[in-house]
């Protein structure tokens, strides 16, 4: 049982022109795979904080654990876990004073509780200050050989991350002309606050690996009779490097070509092309077990799709 108010307004000041706002809570029950999946061995890249130390402290030139590695994980349900929370808020001014052309942005902000997951490099920064024994407390063994490395991280899914998220969403579109108009969307980033682990603390990991701070959509749209066609330039921003100290990733853009043309009231047809342009993904050079991050970046290349649409 849970109780999740939202409150919210709007208010038209001109015929043009509206601000808004609101204010809520939610929350997300645990996943039946979640409560009850069964033991599952996997081997997630990250640094063992641990081991990178040791090695850095007993002045070794070459300090291998302190760069992304594979490392065996035993993972397996809990039917213990409780629910996330969330804590959302907005505000946003809407301009449009015609039908061709506006603009308006958010800020926003959203605070989640009791995240599943574990995140297993802050796992290791946890038992470098706190020591296996505080590990076990919550359930964790990581065995080591004599070396100091990871032999095995044996851990149940828990409710153990938090994070707090705020940024602002831009959104405009004028017209060219008749038949030609241009929208942008911007998202950015005020800032990217996690605790993967309890007692880790708060940490902004805003332009870390993985993480941009911003993205860009640029649509170039155009109309004419039952002819449409568009042009989207989808930017990532840039972000760090697995290993930071080996730069940065560059921002990159894809673009996708799409043309649509209504046969009738109810047939359509369309064409597309997927990274029209044949751009490659940046790629991570210090992270060789995973060196393309598909979460962000597109992998399949160059696609072409077709569709015919009928309404009955």
């Amino acid at each position: 049982n849970t109780t999740n108010p939202k409150v919210g307004f709007s208010w038209n000041i001109t015929k043009s022109l509206m601000i808004r706002a609101s204010y809520g809570t939610g929350f997300k029950a645990p996943q039946l795979k979640d409560l009850y999946a069964a033991e599952s061995d996997g081997f997630p890249s990250f640094i063992d904080e641990v081991a990178c130390k040791a090695q850095k402290d007993a002045g070794l030139e070459n300090t291998p654990a302190c760069n992304p590695q594979q490392w065996a994980v035993k993972s397996v349900g809990n039917d213990n876990l409780e629910q996330e929370t969330a804590e959302t808020m907005n505000f946003g001014i809407v301009y449009q004073p015609n039908m061709r052309n506006s603009f308006g942005f958010d800020i926003w902000r959203t605070n989640l509780d009791n995240i599943v997951g574990i995140n297993y490099q802050q796992l290791t920064q946890f038992e470098l200050e706190n020591g296996q024994a505080a590990l076990e407390d919550l359930g964790i063994e990581v065995i080591r050989d004599s070396t100091g490395l990871i032999q095995l991280i044996d851990a149940p899914l828990l409710n153990l991350a938090s994070l707090e998220t705020s940024g602002i969403d831009i959104s405009t579109r004028f017209a060219l002309s008749n038949n030609f108009n241009v929208s942008i969307t911007h998202s950015h980033l005020f800032y990217y606050r996690n605790e993967g682990f309890p007692g880790t603390g708060f940490e902004n990991q805003l332009r870390r690996n993985g993480l941009p701070s911003w993205r860009n959509n640029l649509t170039l749209n155009y109309r004419k009779g039952n002819f449409n066609a568009s042009l989207a330039n989808i930017t990532i921003g840039e972000h760090e490097k697995a290993v930071p100290e080996q730069g940065d990733i560059p921002a990159y853009t894809e673009s996708h070509l799409n043309f649509g043309y209504s046969l009738s009231r109810n047939t359509s047809f369309t064409l597309g092309v997927q990274n029209v342009f044949k751009t490659t993904p940046p790629l991570d050079d210090s992270n060789q077990n995973s060196q393309l991050n598909t979460a962000l970046y597109n992998p399949r290349g160059q696609s072409v799709f077709v569709g015919l649409q009928q309404r009955l």
